[in-house]
């Protein structure tokens, strides 16, 4: 399992804990399984190796040629190689027949506490200063992860996660309560009209990620499939990386061919305030998750953020149509030191955008676009292509023009900056299959940053 997830890497920030988180994921995935006539493409994604273009044919063919009878049926849509069918097997089943209800009854109320501990044995630095006017670490080295797991007739998910780093106080200064960290949300699917509710922590995905995607970017190491989001929507943040996700409420509405999704959050964040003139203004935002130094513990939580949106979609058959809203509020001032690599970034109190997005499969093409703007600034852009021309050769391109003017907080689109802004370019990508054993695949991406 871990292969599975390291080999489909995209987003190396927070590879560790990213990779712990979607280990549980898929562990419990494997365990409760995918009914492939049932499973939409919010459960499919959940599927990290999967890319947005196999989701597409997975859907258009149980469109066109009805429902499985037998997993091995994998093999009759296109763009499933036998190292993808070999790597779904294990999460999905074809149902047979409906559960009966007293069956249901003995299979209620599944869950799971699981605790961790970490201690490097080389004693660092930080640790041996006494000093008060010295930098240095207030707590032990001692490294403590929690997480508490529930579900209820496969409807109800409760997620709870507690860590403390090495060098973090616990059960004192800033974290009197215990851990540096805790996160948790329950999470309601398939009530009436509510596809999902999300109480708590959460991640959003929509689109290809020019106006909103928290969490990490997975399923896209192929070089011709990785130019390609397909985003799931809502769902819980369930790992254990400290920063890059929402703390509030969102929740799914469906009505016919419309999905409507608003979604409302408050963010405490680790950051920078300081005096410009005479107006506290904040300078940076520190998403490490460490708060073991006294200037560590005294920009912890010091950043209040406001943020709240709506997206609505359009599905028929084969085309899905996207709009997106999303407004960012900041107590104090934004403002980035005046340096030459701050020039265009963000300054104000609010950061309004807005956001077209549509996907659309033609038989064995599926195109996607997306075309994002941050009010009284700039645009980015992402359109692309890609085609299976045959059982053994794929192919893609795609086209990115992110404008350097162009402000988000919580965006991630394809590109080969840190963060997306001040880059355009076109990619090129190219997969051949020799044999089961075999494939040979190269790409070609030329970009500029103005």
């Amino acid at each position: 399992m871990n292969s599975i997830i390291s080999d489909n890497i995209v987003d190396e920030e927070g590879t560790d804990e990213e990779l712990s988180e979607r280990i549980e994921q898929l562990e419990a995935l494997r365990r409760r399984q995918l009914d492939l006539n049932k499973a939409d493409r919010a459960d499919l994604d959940q599927l990290y190796f999967l890319s947005s273009f196999q989701i597409e044919q997975f859907l258009y063919h149980r469109e066109k040629v009805g429902a499985f009878t037998s997993v091995y049926e994998l093999q009759g849509i296109s763009g499933f190689d036998l190292g993808t069918i070999q790597a779904v097997l294990p999460f999905v089943k074809v149902s047979e027949a409906l559960t009966p209800e007293f069956a249901m009854m003995v299979k209620e109320g599944k869950g799971y506490v699981m605790g961790s501990y970490f201690r490097q044995l080389e004693e660092k630095r930080g640790f041996k200063i006494d000093e008060p006017s010295r930098s240095r670490y207030l707590g032990t080295a001692d490294k403590f992860r929690l997480r508490l797991r529930q579900e209820y007739r496969k409807q109800y998910y409760l997620t709870f996660n507690a860590a403390k780093d090495a060098g973090e106080p616990f059960f004192k200064l800033a974290q009197r309560y215990g851990f540096d960290y805790n996160s948790g949300s329950l999470l309601i699917r398939d009530n009436g009209i509510f596809k999902r509710i999300i109480v708590g922590d959460y991640h959003i995905q929509f689109g290809q990620g020019l106006a909103i995607w928290t969490g990490g970017q997975f399923g896209r190491g192929n070089p011709v499939l990785q130019v390609a989001n397909i985003g799931a929507g809502i769902r819980q943040h369930s790992g254990m990386r400290e920063s890059g996700f929402l703390r509030g409420m969102a929740f799914t509405a469906e009505k016919g061919r419309f999905k409507f999704t608003p979604y409302a959050a408050f963010n405490e964040l680790t950051g920078t305030l300081r005096f410009k003139g005479d107006t506290l203004v904040v300078s940076s935002i520190n998403g490490s998750g460490l708060h073991r130094t006294p200037s560590e513990q005294r920009n912890r939580k010091t950043v209040k953020q406001w943020l709240y949106g709506l997206n609505s979609e359009y599905e028929m058959k084969s085309l899905r149509l996207g709009l997106n809203y999303l407004s960012t509020h900041f107590k104090d001032y934004f403002s980035p030191a005046e340096r030459d690599y701050n020039a265009y970034r963000f300054r104000g109190r609010q950061l309004q955008q807005t956001g077209a997005y549509a996907h659309f499969t033609w038989r064995n093409v599926f195109t996607f676009g997306e075309s994002a703007h941050s009010f009284n600034s700039g645009w980015a852009h992402a359109y692309g292509a890609i085609a299976s021309l045959s059982p053994k050769l794929s192919t893609s391109i795609a086209y990115r023009n992110y404008q350097r003017d162009y402000h988000q907080f919580y965006a991630k689109g394809y590109g080969r900056l840190s963060s997306l802004g001040n880059e355009e370019g076109i990619y090129l990508g190219l997969l051949y299959r020799l044999s089961r054993n075999w494939e040979w695949a190269t790409s070609f991406d030329v970009h500029r940053f103005p």
